[in-house]
């Protein structure tokens, strides 16, 4: 995470928004924070904190995030701009948002807290938090980002376990814990063996002689299946002659009765019909006007009982509005009476000001008495400096200098051609160092172009090439995959049965029983070999493309760098003609001429030296008498400012007696009696709000009342009109359609007639009658049909029904047997395949018994946890060996506790806790620079964040030479490192800051050193 921008106002001291730009802060690589203790330095921490986790260390998430708002401010605003994600790749804004309650000061409303992403130049919400985008949680983010104040040795601190657990989370070594993964494999491997050794011990009177007998038997029964097979075949044609007879002869006595059943059904289907035509008529004239008239008769009643209630309603908010009216006069003519006590309220107010003046006077005038003597002694002094310049200043006279614009421009000509020199140099060596590039890029580009093969012209034709044979290929699978299924149906087909595809009982050219597989694992192969060469080729592509943009910007900064020199050179040869002009023919005689008048300007210098000393006490003095008078006339002018306010606030006071009966008693006294008064007044002021509000909405009430009683009497009026219509109507279709009255058609609706239902049945019947009219006709007309002897058939079919059984009975013993053979042969096949899987299984058993022994416990975790910890300890020790002068070093036992190791003491071993504090400060540093440093690792980050907030009080002067040294040398690591300190020694050694002040009016201000 890299800051970019932080806006604040509202936290803590910052009461205006302040602005923290970090792009120059962070582009120094190391830059501090400082201020005054209590100025609002680890509230830009807590600030970041805020916007990212909705969180402060300071107080708690609940009840206490009240006190965080400025006591003068009405909202506390953060937005924090900032890089993260990998490489720092993306931009974000955290945003955090809280609002007192304008009716209650005490009163904090819940902080709005918003994430932002910053896409194609604008800001677009997102869903994430600030633990998905950073990837770490707040308690991480402090020990690895932003250590606060009291929280910088909270990682060596911490309990071994919780120390493990964050390094667990912190870099994802939850997956290293297996044994759960390597207990459940174990179960389903007992599972698999105990299925597998259940399987074999059913197949254990299975074997080949087995198999055998039952193959002899099937032989046998075939050729006794053959002749019977001739002899039913015989019966079989004489039977199908007659069934065809016979078919017709049943169909012509059925006919016959079918005629009979229509001929009575007749006489309902006409009566049927009439009915029919009555309902449509009734349905489609009749219907719709009952069900208008029903819906009116509703409407009617619907509307009289919103009449009744509205006319109700109405002498009800009379009486409430007149009720209230009395009630808002008499608190009206109390409301009058507020002036004349706001009015007192502010006398009194005014008599605890002259209070607090009376007391400021007397403080006023004993500084003035302090004042006076110490601003006549300054004057005497500042005599006597001033008469001590004044004869410097004679000495000075005497020497004399060249023309200052004319030294300066021989000065500047000197060091333009020392610049105009390095820079030809320079430029130089840079030419160089790009043609080399250059040379290097077109030899990989001929290497890349050299893979080609010689009938293709460039990559692109190659790539379509690859890739129209890798289509042919993946076409070639297809075909074998269909040919591959339709071999197994090639080994169920038989002569004379069905096929199971195209319904074929002959199959002039099968495919082969068995597919050979080995043709479709090379084409597989080859399959996988194409993709790999397009991947290749892709790569190649990909290469020569980039090496191409590469030579492209190298020619352009040759060309650049080549213009460079061009105006370099120009430039070198204008100098030497401005030189030549000042008389000087060469660089060697202006450097000469400028070191005489270096010895002159020496003599001068000492002068005034011993001028800017003597002025600069007499400016101070002056600086500090005129502080001095300035202090006695402010203090002066306060002390008749502050007699005129007295009489002043004396004359405002509206209630003379009020001055008399209130001037000395004590302000407590005096600011109870305002708060009753301005209690009773508010109070008033409440009341009067209040009836006035009610009356207001007991007056729209009414209105909206009467407004609704005149609408439903106009639509009780309409409906009613409506009604009668709709009877008009009725009575004069019941006369078209043949009804004597209403009930009738009721009657005929209520009727359950289904009119497309009947309609359908009455064609069908009309349909059916014709049918077997026309059928009989045909049938009369064949005499063979007539003759037919129903006994003779049946006789034939007897015999044939016993050939059949026993042809069927021997089928099914054939079928049986084949049936039988298949099974033996699967079960052999299947109690080959189960002993060869047992043995895996069991092999594998013994290989998840080692894994579990490995993964109990979460020991590997704890291993892999270990592990990081001791790179941890390497990582740091590189830096704290260096602070410490090679004397300690820091390692972690088997049980994840920190020691150090003294080498002052022949290498022992010891606590960590028996440093002395700088000391601790020292290895929380390095093991939290070096913790900071994984991070960035994990996030692939080419820059990273570190923000300290403690402990550089504790050192001495050498120690804090050495960190700041070390943390100067972050930088050339890609490291920006920001500090939060009020240690003098550290303003001074640190370039880039920004700085906070705490006025007294503005609350805390932002400045920075550039």
């Amino acid at each position: 995470m890299i800051p970019i921008k932080l806006e604040l106002q509202g936290l803590y001291s910052y009461k205006e928004k302040q602005t923290i730009d970090f792009t120059q802060l962070t582009a120094a690589g190391l830059f501090g924070i400082f201020g005054a203790v209590g100025s609002g330095k680890s509230s830009i921490l807590e600030a970041i904190m805020l916007a990212l986790y909705g969180n402060t260390e300071r107080l708690a998430a609940r009840g206490e995030k009240t006190s965080m708002v400025n006591l003068q401010s009405e909202v506390l605003s953060i937005a924090f701009e900032f890089k993260a994600g990998k490489n720092n790749a993306e931009t974000y804004k955290a945003t955090y948002v809280s609002k007192r309650n304008k009716k209650n000061f005490d009163d904090v409303k819940p902080a709005e807290h918003l994430f932002y992403q910053k896409i194609d130049g604008g800001w677009l919400p997102i869903e994430k938090n600030a633990q998905e985008i950073l990837g770490m949680k707040i308690d991480h983010f402090r020990q690895t980002v932003i250590i606060p104040q009291g929280k910088f040795r909270d990682f060596i601190e911490q309990k071994p376990l919780a120390r493990a657990e964050m390094m667990k989370e912190l870099f994802g070594l939850e997956r290293f814990d297996l044994s759960s993964h390597t207990g459940k494999l174990m179960r389903e491997n007992n599972e698999e063996k105990i299925r597998y050794q259940t399987q074999l011990q059913g197949l254990e009177d299975i074997n080949p002689d087995r198999q055998r007998g039952k193959e002899q038997l099937k032989d046998t029964l075939t050729q006794h299946k053959a002749a019977q097979e001739k002899q039913l075949k015989t019966i079989e044609n004489q039977v199908n002659q007659l069934k065809t007879l016979r078919e017709k002869h049943q169909q012509l006595r059925l006919l016959e009765q079918q005629q009979e059943e229509v001929l009575k059904e007749r006489p309902a289907v006409e009566k049927r019909k009439a009915q029919l035509q009555k309902f449509r008529r009734a349905l489609t004239y009749i219907k719709p006007i009952l069900d208008q008239l029903k819906e009116k008769e509703l409407e009617v009643e619907k509307y009289k009982v919103s009449y009744t209630d509205c006319s109700r309603w109405k002498r009800d908010f009379e009486a409430e509005v007149a009720q209230l009216e009395i009630e808002e006069q008499k608190l009206k003519i109390q409301q009058s009476k507020k002036s004349e006590r706001e009015a007192r309220i502010r006398d009194l107010r005014k008599i605890i000001t002259i209070q607090t003046l009376r007391r400021e006077l007397a403080v006023r005038q004993k500084v003035v008495d302090e004042l006076r003597p110490k601003s006549e002694a300054g004057k005497k002094l500042l005599v006597e400096l001033q008469q001590n310049i004044a004869d410097l200043e004679a000495q000075e006279e005497l020497v004399k200098l060249p023309d200052l614009q004319t030294l300066t421009d021989l000065k500047g000509m000197a060091k333009d051609f020392e610049q105009l020199q390095q820079t030809q140099a320079s430029l130089l060596s840079d030419l160089q160092l790009l043609e080399q590039q250059k040379a290097a890029i077109d030899k990989q580009i001929q290497a890349i172009k050299k893979l080609l093969p010689q009938s293709v012209d460039n990559f692109t034709q190659w790539l379509s090439r690859q890739e129209e044979r890798l289509h042919q290929a993946q076409k070639d699978r297809e075909t074998l995959i269909q040919r591959q299924g339709l071999s197994t149906f090639a080994l169920q087909l038989k002569e004379g049965e069905s096929c199971p595809l195209c319904g074929a009982t002959e199959h002039p050219a099968p495919l082969p029983h068995h597919f050979d597989d080995k043709d479709l694992e090379e084409n597989a192969a080859r399959i996988l070999q194409l993709k790999a060469d397009l991947d290749a080729i892709r790569g190649y592509q990909s290469a020569l493309e980039k090496e191409a943009l590469q030579l492209n910007y190298v020619q352009h900064q040759i060309l650049q760098k080549r213009n460079e020199q061009s105006l370099k050179k120009a430039e070198l040869e204008k100098l030497a003609s401005k030189l030549s002009s000042q008389g000087l023919a060469s660089k060697e005689q202006l450097l000469k001429l400028l070191d005489s008048y270096e010895e002159t300007s020496e003599k001068q210098q000492q002068i005034v030296q011993q001028q800017k000393k003597l002025r600069k006490e007499s400016q101070a003095l002056q600086e500090k008498l005129s502080q001095a008078e300035g202090e006695l006339r402010s203090a002066e002018q306060a002390l008749i400012t502050l007699h005129a306010t007295v009489d002043s606030q004396k004359g405002e006071i509206k209630y003379p007696d009020m001055l008399n009966k209130y001037l000395d008693q004590t302000e407590g006294a005096i600011r109870s009696d305002i708060e009753k008064v301005q209690s009773s007044i508010d109070e008033l002021e409440l009341r009067y709000t209040r009836t006035q509000d009610r009356l207001k909405d007991a007056r729209h009430r009414q209105a909206t009342n009467l407004a609704n009683l005149q609408h439903f009497e106009k639509l009780l009026e309409s409906t009613k009109h409506k009604h009668a219509s709709l009877q008009d109507e009725l009575a004069q279709q019941l006369l078209a359609q043949a009804f004597e009255s209403q009930q009738e058609v009721q009657q005929v609706l209520a009727l359950s007639i289904q009119p497309d239902q009947w309609e359908q049945e009455i064609q069908a019947f009309e349909s059916r009658s014709a049918s077997i009219m026309v059928r009989l006709g045909e049938l009369h007309e064949q005499p063979e049909v007539l003759s037919f002897d129903e006994e003779q058939f049946d006789q034939l079919i007897s015999s044939m029904q016993a050939e059949r059984e026993i042809l069927d009975k021997q089928n099914a013993e054939l079928a049986l047997l084949h049936r039988e053979i298949e099974e033996i042969q699967a079960k052999l096949n299947q109690k080959s395949s189960l002993l060869e899987a047992l043995e895996k299984i069991e092999k594998r058993e013994l290989n998840l018994k080692v894994l579990e022994k490995l993964f109990k416990g979460a020991g590997f975790v704890k291993f892999v946890s270990s592990i990081y910890l001791k790179e941890l300890c390497q990582t740091a020790n590189l830096r704290f060996m260096r602070l410490t002068k090679n004397s300690l070093s820091l390692e972690i036992d088997e049980d994840n506790n920190f020691w150090v190791r003294d080498y002052l003491n022949g290498g022992k071993k010891r606590l960590l806790k028996s440093l002395s504090g700088g000391q601790t400060f020292q290895a929380s540093l390095c093991l939290a620079l070096a913790l900071a440093e994984k991070v960035k690792s994990l996030n692939r980050a080419d820059q990273s964040f570190f923000f300290l907030d403690e402990g550089f009080g504790s050192l001495d002067r050498a120690s804090l030479r050495t960190v700041f040294e070390a943390l100067k040398s972050l930088r050339h690591e890609h490291r920006v490192v920001g500090i939060i300190s009020h240690v003098e020694e550290l303003q001074q050694e640190i370039e880039v800051f920004a700085k906070v002040e705490l006025d007294s009016e503005r609350g805390s201000q932002i400045t920075y050193s550039f």
